[in-house]
C-alpha cells in the first residue's frame, strides 16, 4: 500500500507499506456502445464499481473507495438542421475512502457537457467541465501521487481546420 509520510526534514513524502491481508468482495463492470463511427451516431460508455474492502481488522482500508460511477455519452446528428452539430453529457461519482496522513476523502460528483458543430473541414467544439461549479473536492485518491484539487466550473473552446 502506498502511504503518505513526513521525513525529519519535515517534507511529505510517499512510499510502500506492509499491511497485511486485504480483501476485496464487490463487482466492477465497463460496458461501451458504439452504433457505428460518424455523424448519425450514438455513443454510450459507463463504469460501475462497488465493493467492500476490508484490512485485516475488517475495517475499510486507506484510500480504498467502495463506489466509482461514470457514465458518458455522445450524438452527432447526421441530417436536417441539426446536421453537423454535436452534443453530449459526462457524469462522475466517486465514494468517501480514509485518507493516509489527511481527513477522510468526501463522496463528490462532478457533470460536464459538450456542443460541438462540424460542416467540412472547420470544426468548432465548446466543452464545459465542472458544470454546478463544486469546489474543493479532493480527486483521484487512489494513491498519493495522484491527489489534486478538482479545477472549479470551466469552459474550453476549441477551433479546428483540417487539411
Amino acid at each position: 500500500l502506498q502511504v503518505l509520510g513526513v521525513n525529519q526534514a519535515g517534507q511529505t513524502v510517499f512510499g510502500n507499506k506492509q499491511v497485511g491481508n486485504q480483501t476485496n468482495k464487490g463487482f466492477e463492470v465497463d460496458l461501451g456502445w458504439v452504433q457505428a463511427v460518424g455523424p448519425g451516431n450514438w455513443s454510450i460508455y459507463t463504469t460501475a464499481y462497488d465493493a467492500d474492502p476490508q484490512n485485516e481488522l475488517g475495517a475499510q482500508p486507506s484510500r480504498a473507495v467502495k463506489t466509482k460511477h461514470t457514465a458518458f455519452t455522445k450524438y452527432k446528428f447526421a441530417s436536417g438542421a441539426a446536421k453537423g452539430f454535436e452534443i453530449g453529457a459526462g457524469y462522475s461519482a466517486v465514494g468517501s475512502s480514509p485518507g493516509v496522513g489527511f481527513a477522510r476523502l468526501p463522496s463528490y460528483e462532478l457533470w460536464s457537457a459538450l456542443v460541438g458543430y462540424e460542416r467540412g473541414h472547420y470544426r468548432i467544439t465548446l466543452n464545459v467541465d465542472n458544470l454546478a461549479d463544486k469546489r474543493g473536492i479532493m480527486t483521484g485518491a487512489e494513491g498519493p501521487g495522484l491527489l489534486a484539487l478538482n479545477p472549479p466550473l470551466t469552459w474550453k473552446l476549441t477551433t479546428t481546420w483540417t487539411w
